[in-house]
């Protein structure tokens, strides 16, 4: 049995170090699906920046589709 009550706890350093590698576990769990979701977004965001390919009048056309299927839903 310990002497000093003091030695049955952990110091502030102790956890500290154990809060530190419970981190950096969880971290490197998270890593590849962080990374594969960084790398969907930055397809999404490339895919969206280009233009779409249609003529005006295709995008007239949708958009009064677009106005019609709204105003029927509402």
């Amino acid at each position: 049995m310990p002497e000093n009550i003091d030695d049955l706890l952990p110091t502030a350093k102790e956890i500290q170090r154990q809060t530190a590698r419970k981190e950096a576990e969880k971290a490197e769990q998270f890593a590849p699906a962080s990374a594969a979701a960084e790398i969907e977004e930055h397809k999404l965001i490339e895919k969206l920046s280009k233009p779409s390919g249609l003529t005006e009048d295709e995008r007239s056309s949708l958009r009064r589709l677009r106005f019609s299927a709204r105003s029927e839903t509402e």
